[in-house]
């Protein structure tokens, strides 16, 4: 039986996510909230930071965002009150040389700086952690083809475990990748033949060093069909995400919390489908293997 064209892997890919729509979007909702609730909070965070600097040169984000809008709306007497508030904002700078000025702001730079790197650390990892039991949920339901959210998160937790390790001898074999043009040429081969590994932990239940063996064995010969799947699904993936960001930014005119919890849905909706395609093409490559 021969492997799947790009075409039918794209087009099956499609028809699973319209037939598997309910566990989908059920994790694209819960994934895609938590997501936008960390951005949200670390967001926050910083403008209270920058607030707080700003108020101690007399001034505060309110204002000035108030001035810019108007600025924005074609309001010249706002341009006038902008410059008026850098010029208070000044005062505060009064009387000290350049070395001093130049101490100042890069004190409250660090002020800043320093208050929010343990925060933005924080949510960073939040976000890493979102990140990866929203790739495993929508992997194990493309994989398993599951209907319930429920079982589907219960064999999520299963493998953290093991797709962490792989991702732990991918970053080590990805260091090859420093060494100049031999080290990307190395990896180019490579890893296209690995693909494999994290599809087989999910349908095979193997273990790591296992399903990285077999991934090399029975991609064998598919590596050009692995790579050209790929670059013709990142270049229709890419379309896809501009035209996201396009539209999901101009409801920033309307929310700017409404355009972060739209586009992290949207991403999270890209993220499912691309799960889809990569069981799909890790299907057709195992169950047809070359000698």
């Amino acid at each position: 039986m021969a492997s799947s064209p790009f075409g039918k892997l794209f087009s099956n890919s499609v028809k699973h996510t319209k037939k598997y729509i309910k566990p989908i979007l059920t994790g694209v909702i819960i994934f895609g909230v938590l997501t936008a609730g960390a951005q949200i909070y670390l967001t926050k965070e910083i403008e209270t930071e920058v607030s707080n600097v700003l108020e101690d040169l007399g001034t505060s984000t309110v204002e000035m965002g108030g001035i810019v809008d108007r600025i924005g709306e074609g309001d010249e007497a706002a341009m006038e009150e902008l410059v008026e508030k850098m010029a208070e904002a000044g005062k505060v700078l009064e009387g000290m040389d350049e070395m001093e000025k130049t101490a100042y702001m890069k004190s409250q730079a660090m002020t800043i700086f320093s208050s929010v790197l343990p925060k933005f650390g924080t949510a960073a990892l939040v976000l890493a952690i979102i990140y990866l039991i929203g790739s495993l949920y929508y992997l194990v339901q493309a994989t398993d083809k599951a209907t319930s959210s429920g079982k589907i998160l219960k064999r999520t937790i299963s493998l953290i475990l093991p797709i962490i390790g792989v991702s732990i001898i991918f970053a080590v074999i990805s260091l090859v990748g420093v060494i100049p043009i031999l080290g990307i040429i190395v990896l180019l081969i490579v890893m296209p033949r690995l693909s494999l590994a994290c599809y087989l932990i999910a349908k095979e239940k193997k273990g790591v060093i296992e399903s990285i063996s077999l991934s090399w064995k029975r991609s064998k010969g598919y590596w050009c069909k692995i790579i050209g799947n790929y670059i013709l699904f990142g270049i229709i993936l890419g379309l896809i995400t501009w035209g996201i960001i396009i539209v999901s930014a101009s409801l920033t005119a309307i929310s700017v919390l409404l355009y972060t919890i739209v586009y992290a849905l949207a991403m999270q909706l890209i993220s499912a489908f691309s799960f889809v395609f990569y069981v799909n093409l890790s299907e057709t490559v195992n169950a047809n293997p070359r000698k």
